[in-house]
């Protein structure tokens, strides 16, 4: 327990309340569980706003979340609205995230610094904050031109990908100019901003990074394996002019890099954080591990997984920071940590949010064993749109497949009979489904299960 007796009620606004009610039950639930009323500040006729959530929130206060300068104004002008006292405010999305600062702190709240923000939600920004070659680009002509360059330093494979972009949309591996124009044409700018990326691409394994720091010392640490996305396993294009995305489909709890490459990357990225003047907070950071003596191979059994590379690098490994995010993963990566060590990326966030760092440091321990089990999240890509014809996807699964339905810990369908799926080469990437699966036996037992829920997993789209 935290502490004796009942908790003392606190009140937080949280801007952008989430896509729906199971994208936002993590944050509402731990809300909950730690006395804190929540103002809700959103667009009008957002889910939250409804009826039936009225217990969910203490208030709903419309606000426009356009992304413009006037948006720190828009976030105080709602707040003062409220008939109420506020102790602090929170964004949960990143775009979203320098606004929130810059008005939390002209309020006197607590809060991340805006000028570590700023680098953070800038892809460009924090690819020069590591210290590569990376070009902020504005046109297709200045994109040749620029990797024409010999003092570019940039080499294909490279990555597109916009500066303000989110869920891996708009990122691209190209090998030629001829799949750069494509990358180029294919990224909606409308969408994610009018400005993109080239820096070059790095070939080692992938890591979820998770963080939390308390004035500086780190309290949890923990990293996942973010298994190969087509894009790094294709290499180019699937034959058909299509470019192959990065969006996830597999990720593994905990890593099975070298203990030695875990520590550089804690090590490595905890120092990043410090030195963009983070000292507080929960942080999601993406990361590579240039020059690992790892590498994916695909078994004979057709599973893949991390294994010794038959000829190690020459190099000595390093962090390759991919990018920074203030706040918990996704939902499906969060609910997948707090089951496998016990620690709720949610409530830690809200408890920063209103600096209780008594509170977060509580949270921040995991298991006595630190990860109860193996645990995969089954992502299950949308690869074509149209309307979805199938019932839950999820359910569907637990019903034919009970034994499989054992070794699952939680899942969720995305969409309902009659949906518009999103076509994914109209740029917008999403999934079907996701599954969190989980072994106590072994990682390799993990695999296997996670590969027949994956195969088992039946829908229609026409």
């Amino acid at each position: 327990m935290i502490q004796h007796g009942v908790r003392p009620s606190r009140t937080l606004a949280i801007l952008e309340c989430g896509k729906s009610a199971a994208t936002g039950l993590g944050i509402f639930n731990a809300a909950k569980a730690l006395n804190i009323n929540v103002v809700a500040l959103d667009k009008p006729g957002h889910w939250i706003s409804k009826p039936e959530f009225a217990s969910w929130r203490e208030a709903f206060i419309s606000i426009d979340r356009n992304l413009d300068d006037g948006l720190a104004d828009r976030i105080i002008a709602a707040i003062e609205k409220y008939d109420g006292h506020i102790d602090g405010i929170i964004s949960f999305f990143d775009p979203l995230l320098p606004a929130t600062a810059a008005a939390a702190a002209r309020l006197g709240l607590p809060g991340a610094p805006a000028s570590a923000l700023e680098i953070a939600t800038d892809k460009h920004k924090t690819s020069e904050f590591d210290g590569r070659p990376a070009y902020r680009i504005s046109s297709l002509e200045e994109a040749i031109s620029i990797i024409g360059l010999k003092d570019s330093n940039l080499f294909y494979p490279l990555i597109v990908k916009p500066c303000s972009g989110w869920g891996s949309e708009g990122v691209f591996r190209v090998e030629t100019e001829a799949e750069l124009i494509r990358a180029v044409e294919s990224i909606d700018f409308e969408r994610h901003g009018t400005s993109f990326v080239i820096e070059n691409y790095c070939d080692g394994p992938e890591v979820d990074a998770n963080f939390v720091l308390c004035d500086g010392e780190l309290l949890f640490f923990e990293a996942s394996d973010d298994f190969p996305k087509d894009a790094d396993l294709a290499g180019n294009d699937d034959g058909k002019g299509t470019l192959q995305t990065f969006i996830e489909v597999a990720n593994v709890l905990p890593s099975s890099l070298p203990e030695d490459e875990l520590e550089l990357l804690k090590t490595s990225l905890h120092q990043s954080l410090l030195r963009l003047g983070f000292t507080s907070g929960f942080f999601h950071l993406e990361a590579r591990v240039q020059g690992s003596r790892a590498e994916y191979v695909k078994g004979k059994d057709g599973l893949i997984d991390l294994q010794a590379k038959q000829t190690p690098s020459p190099r000595n490994p390093f962090a390759w920071l991919i990018e920074i995010n203030a706040r918990p993963p996704g939902l499906q990566a969060s609910w997948a940590s707090r089951a496998t060590y016990g620690v709720d990326f949610w409530g830690l966030a809200l408890s920063f949010a209103l600096d209780d760092k008594t509170t977060a440091r509580v949270l921040a321990a995991p298991f006595k064993s630190n990860n109860q089990y193996w645990c995969q999240i089954v992502f299950i890509p949308v690869q074509k749109g149209g309307v979805f014809e199938s019932g839950d996807a999820c359910q569907d699964l637990v019903e034919r497949r009970p034994e499989l339905a054992a070794n699952i810990s939680r899942s969720l369908c995305f969409f309902k009979r009659g949906d518009r799926v999103p076509e994914p080469s109209s740029g917008i990437l999403t999934w079907i489904a996701y599954y969190l699966v989980f072994s106590r036996k072994s990682r390799r037992d993990l695999l296997e299960v996670a590969d027949l829920v994956r195969g088992e997993t039946q829908f229609v789209i026409s």
